[in-house]
């Protein structure tokens, strides 16, 4: 027989490869990998993986079992699959396998647990097709993913939005770190057992957050999603998970990734110019309607009305104005609407927290801009440019429109604050953040004090 046919019958042998998977053993998701090992033989359990998307947060690919291959919605996050059955996750689950015919490296055909393969057309079935993997410009945890075709990286595969079906998109090797076809693949084990595990965070000695998740015996601690900030570094007290219900404390500090620094209070707060999608916004103006609203001067200012503090943790924080003072704080509405309704709600600097409770406020990274973040309130609504009237909300997701960055307003130069903040002729405001010539009986604010006019 001749060695292609030999080749193509051991090709032929790889695409039936039957999966033997304990359906009553637990997953246990682990860190992000840097690289891939592929499955050595049908019956290697040792390296299973997830492969998740990343685009506006990551959810992993699966099978939905009639041969249609999606990105699962965006609650079904790498951390939410530990603790479950394998029978329960098994269409998440996928190995890599080497076709004995390729000699190029990173390429694989991609099993599910339950035996199917991913096609040439992306679909669930047989044959399998052959992919490359491979770490973006080097960089471990990114990956890039196209369909092989004799030595070229032939179509992408796209990294769409939670719940999209699998897509192609162009072609050739990607080259982009945080786009849209940056992927992560997580490593998968095994246990016999899971227990309850209650996660508390904890940060600057306060409880943040709390839950209790099930965990394999034996694996590492690891937050829950739902527990982690991205720009919070943790460690915990335990390091594994023993064989009976435990508490595991993580203590967080703010990571030297985040892209601003979370100040304990107003009187020692760093403060920021805001940069927003390429302008300085938002500027505090104290006579417009709304009053928080683009800035008669873009870039670098030494304006305190064009400075902005973070108080609080990256879990929870409130945002200050030097002009406004310490009485005030970046407000919104009870609701800003739904789909993209939001773009004639404003955020306002307020002291009213009845009708505007949303005055604390969440971040998160953004890849349209090197050190970029979003502001979002408690129903997860971004804050962003709309216009030129005020800032207001993009409700349908983030986009560039909604990338804040930051420049630090230092004490010499062009960022010199000049205005003292127990100076007698400072600008005075109302309690709804405006500006005011002549108070009239009421309550008032000058250098972020309040005082009252009989």
């Amino acid at each position: 027989m001749s060695l292609f046919l030999l080749l193509g019958l051991s090709a032929h042998a790889q695409d039936s490869w039957n999966p033997t998977v304990d359906d009553a053993k637990y997953v246990n998701i682990g860190e992000k990998a840097a690289t891939i090992t592929p499955a050595t033989s049908a019956d290697d359990n040792s390296h299973w993986y997830i492969i998740c998307q990343k685009r506006l947060g990551e959810s992993p690919l699966y099978n939905t079992g009639n041969t249609i291959l999606k990105r699962a919605a965006s609650n079904v996050t790498p951390g939410s699959l530990s603790g479950t059955t394998v029978a329960e996750s098994k269409l998440y689950l996928v190995r890599f396998i080497k076709n004995t015919e390729v000699t190029e490296e990173g390429v694989y055909k991609v099993q599910f647990a339950n035996g199917d393969y991913i096609t040439s057309d992306l679909t669930a079935g047989t044959p399998g097709a052959d992919f490359y993997f491979y770490n973006i410009n080097n960089m471990d945890t990114h990956f890039g993913w196209n369909l092989y075709d004799y030595g070229v990286y032939a179509n992408i595969v796209d990294n769409n939005g939670a719940g999209n079906t699998l897509a192609y998109w162009e072609r050739d090797k990607v080259n982009e770190v945080g786009g849209n076809n940056d992927w992560s693949v997580y490593p998968v084990t095994f246990a016999e057992a899971v227990v309850n595990v209650t996660y508390i965070v904890k940060m600057n000695g306060k409880t943040i957050k709390q839950t209790i998740v099930q965990q394999a015996v034996g694996s590492p601690t690891k937050l829950p999603d739902v527990l982690v900030n991205e720009f919070c570094d943790y460690t915990y007290d335990i390091a594994t998970i023993p064989n009976t219900n435990t508490t595991v404390t993580a203590t967080a500090t703010t990571s030297a990734t985040s892209p601003i620094v979370f100040s304990s209070s107003f009187e020692t707060a760093t403060w920021y110019n805001l940069i927003l999608r390429n302008d300085s916004y938002p500027a505090y103006n104290s006579s417009a309607t709304p009053n928080v609203t683009n800035p008669e001067v873009q870039g670098e200012s030494s304006d305190p009305a064009n400075q902005w503090a973070f108080v609080g943790t990256p879990y929870r924080f409130s945002i200050y104005n030097k002009a406004a003072g310490n009485a005030l704080t970046l407000a919104t509405p009870t609701s800003t609407g739904s789909d993209d309704a939001g773009g004639t709600t404003f955020a306002v600097m307020t002291s009213d927290y009845v009708t505007n409770p949303n005055h604390e406020w969440e971040i998160k990274g953004s890849t349209y801009a090197a050190n970029g973040f979003y502001l979002f309130n408690d129903e997860g609504h971004a804050l962003n440019h709309r216009g030129n009237v005020g800032v207001s909300y993009w409700t349908g997701g983030y986009d560039s429109g909604s990338t804040f960055t930051v420049t630090e307003v230092v004490a010499t130069g062009i960022n010199q604050v000049s205005k003292d903040v127990n100076d007698k002729n400072a600008p005075v405001y109302n309690l709804a953040g405006q500006r005011v010539s002549k108070p009239a009986q009421g309550v008032y604010i000058q250098n972020g004090k309040k005082f009252v006019v009989k």
